[in-house]
């Protein structure tokens, strides 16, 4: 048997955000007086995806219980971010609309690509279409390599067996078993761009053209590599009324990409990219199923998914001379730490004038017992109190969950009525809470700037329990920050919903063949420590995971009702 499949596909899409003019003498400008003028701002961004995956197929049989599949293709990825804006203020007369009618005019325009070229090799052995061994190799190359990187390889492995297919199984509580191990390599090219220095535009002296340093580039980035060992079996119980899935993993990254910042002296500003050291990852996934009652008039059924992830910096090739490096801000990549774990000082004590400021503040001086730097730096909480400016940064906590799970059920009655319910939850990982961080440090216009007479404890985030201490990092210039790197676990009731169908006698008595009403809420309610809006309002930095909300709408509550109807 032969077969062949070839896709070629592409999405592009664009937006235009335009903003409104403002020119109406009568009204007065809440920008000044030359807002009065108006102004325009057009920007265009499109964005092009374009895919070509071909791949063949040859199936042969080598005997009767025997079955050899070659599989050989291809796969083209290229992205294209194109975006260019135009801003112009003060419009000379009425009337004029487009910005080449303003009298101050600015614009830019830039573009992103990225190509991605892969072919791959595949084959699979069918021992009597329960035992699979399955073999490939796959190559790829791709735009964002340094020019002294060429191309990848990754390979795979991969066995499962059919266990209750075979004949010699005979254990009645299990109906079905299923086990599968896999080997595999796989990796993430570089950010676009990030192995190129490059130079930025800049006006010098007398109005003459000149470049600056930007990016410092890295030509011998290379892709991350990952190596997987995946084990794990599918089973069915009591005539697969109860069903399990589970799968241990353990993953060891070799050259991950991390982000340096770099020394002054270099003369380019900002970070640097580099393949440094390695990273394990490792985990277990757990899916449980069950039909905990099944008759005529009920059925319910319940459903439980678990896992657990643990990762950590094995070491960084040498680059951090022991002391590992900043990824973004207030995190840090140290080995024996999770990748951009939160490193920070935590104050500890201070005395609190007359006029209600801190003073004499110190700081955890760092567990001299705990865990330390080569160069004998505490890197964990519980130690005397130094001077602030002397204090080490200490951990404060992962970014991202190492626990999650969800549970969820669903009784239907009398094969009409159906209610169902799901409550999901995220725990061990912190976050930094920028709304309180703005409201409190920048803006000043938090309870604690105006009243720390109030504040003789710290409120239960805080790493202790003085509240001097907890008023001294409030008040002083963003540098004591942990009060604001804070656990962002949560349990949330994510959905109830319920629903109805009409038997069908009513529903042809009103010139319908079915008719179903659906009713759901969701984001019904979240248990969390958490101090800002929603733990789960965030973006994703391009470097680090500083997971900042505030210019997010944190999840809303909803209720949808759907009457579907069927002639």
């Amino acid at each position: 048997m032969v077969s062949w499949r070839l896709t070629v596909g592409q999405d592009q899409s664009s937006t235009v955000d335009v903003s409104l003019r403002e020119n109406n003498p009568q009204l007065v400008p809440f920008f000044g007086v030359t807002s009065a003028l108006g102004g325009k701002y057009v920007q265009r961004n499109s964005n092009e995806i374009t895919t070509v995956d071909g791949s063949g197929s040859l199936a042969v049989p080598l005997r009767e219980d025997v079955v050899s599949t070659t599989t050989i293709g291809l796969q083209y990825y290229r992205k294209f971010f194109e975006f260019a804006w135009a801003n112009g203020n003060y419009f000379p007369a009425p009337e004029l609309t487009v910005v080449a009618a303003t009298s101050e005019q600015q614009g830019s325009e830039d573009f992103v690509e990225n190509n991605t070229l892969g072919v791959f090799a595949q084959e699979q052995v069918a021992l009597n279409d329960r035992l699979f061994l399955t073999g490939a190799v796959r190559v790829d190359d791709n735009s964002a390599f340094g020019k002294d990187f060429s191309f990848t390889t990754y390979p795979k492995a991969s066995l499962s067996w059919v266990l209750d297919e075979e004949p010699f199984w005979n254990i009645g509580l299990v109906d079905a078993l299923k086990l599968r191990a896999a080997y595999g390599a796989a990796g993430r090219q570089p950010e676009d761009f990030a192995a190129l220095r490059t130079l930025s535009p800049t006006t010098g002296a007398g109005g003459v053209g000149s470049l600056t340093p930007q990016f410092i580039g890295n030509d011998s980035l290379k892709p991350e590599r990952g190596r997987e060992i995946e084990a794990g079996f599918e089973a069915g119980l009591f005539d697969s009324r109860i069903g399990i899935d589970f799968t241990y993993y353990h993953t060891t990254t070799k050259d991950a990409i991390l982000s340096r910042q770099l020394p002054p002296s270099l003369g380019f500003p900002g970070s640097q990219f580099v393949n440094a050291g390695t990273i394990r990852n490792r985990g277990l996934e757990l899916q449980v199923s069950a039909l905990a009652v099944r008759s005529q008039s009920l059925n319910l059924d319940l459903r439980l998914n678990l896992s657990s992830n643990d990762n950590e910096v094995i070491d960084l090739g040498g680059i951090d001379q022991g002391r590992g490096f900043i990824a973004a801000g207030n995190q840090r990549h140290v080995p024996g730490y999770p990748v951009g774990a939160w490193f920070r000082e935590v104050a500890v004590s201070a005395d609190i004038g007359q006029n209600g400021r801190a003073t004499n503040v110190m700081c955890d001086g760092g567990n001299p017992n705990g865990r330390t730097l080569p160069d004998g730096t505490p890197l964990e909480l519980g130690g005397p109190p130094v001077p602030c400016a002397t204090a080490p940064r200490l951990f404060l906590g992962r970014p991202v969950p190492n626990f999650e799970g969800s549970f969820g059920a669903t009784a239907t009655l009398f094969n009409r009525l159906r209610i169902a319910g799901l409550a999901d939850w995220k725990t061990g990982y912190y976050r930094h809470d920028n709304n309180l961080r703005a409201r409190c440090q920048a803006l000043l216009l938090c309870e604690e700037t105006y009243y720390p007479e109030r504040f003789q404890t710290a409120p239960s985030h805080f790493r202790n329990s003085s509240g001097a201490a907890y008023i001294a990092e409030i008040q002083s210039p963003a540098t004591l920050v942990s009060h604001i790197i804070n656990d962002s676990k949560f349990l949330k009731l994510r959905e109830i919903s319920g629903s109805y169908e009409f038997p069908r006698s009513w529903a042809q008595s009103m010139g319908m063949d079915r008719l179903l009403i659906n009713l759901a809420a969701r984001n019904l309610r979240t248990w969390t420590p958490w101090t800002g809006l929603d733990p789960e309002a965030q973006f994703i930095e391009r470097i680090g995971t500083g997971a900042l909300e505030q210019s997010n709408v944190p999840q809303l509550f909803q209720f949808v009702a759907t009457l579907s109807v069927t002639f």
